[in-house]
């Protein structure tokens, strides 16, 4: 692999560009995403990006819902992502809490777990309301009104 270090941006922790091509940036090497657009790509956080037709995690493409486009995508923390109307975890689309405005610029998330694998328990905010996710049980997540979403943490 030669890079043109003529033009070589890092655009985050995850992806680097040359001239042509975009790379995710993994322990051991620069792996190129030959679907990215290096002219159009962007840079959403450490591990989200989009060009001018796709959006991506990691170097994976992401199936965004109909009507959406890579320009609505948008994490509001770690693997989790949303491009207005779904919610997904790494590229899977997850149910959203019910209530919850997928569009609020107020949107975040808190993780709470290391491990990238499984869903594991974040916290999730839209400004207005808390949301934990669940492991068991029927559904996904739990509303906490009243809770603080800067305090929050799960118990033991």
């Amino acid at each position: 692999m030669e890079l043109d270090t003529t033009k070589f941006d890092i655009l985050s922790q995850t992806y680097v560009r040359d001239a042509d091509t975009i790379y995710l940036v993994t322990a051991r090497k620069l792996k190129p995403i030959k679907s990215a657009d290096a002219d159009s790509f962007t840079a959403l956080g450490p591990l989200h990006g989009r060009d001018a037709t796709t959006g991506y995690f990691r170097d994976k493409r992401m199936r965004l819902a109909k009507g959406s486009g890579p320009a609505d995508l948008r994490p509001p923390g770690h693997v989790y992502a949303t491009d207005s109307t779904q919610f997904y975890f790494s590229t899977h689309k997850v149910p959203p809490p019910d209530g919850i405005d997928l569009c609020a610029p107020g949107l975040r998330l808190r993780w709470f777990d290391e491990n990238e694998v499984n869903m594991p328990h974040v916290a999730l905010t839209d400004g207005a309301g808390v949301w934990m996710s669940l492991t068991t049980g029927p559904d996904t997540w739990a509303r906490l009104d009243g809770a603080d979403f800067d305090t929050l943490a799960p118990l033991g």
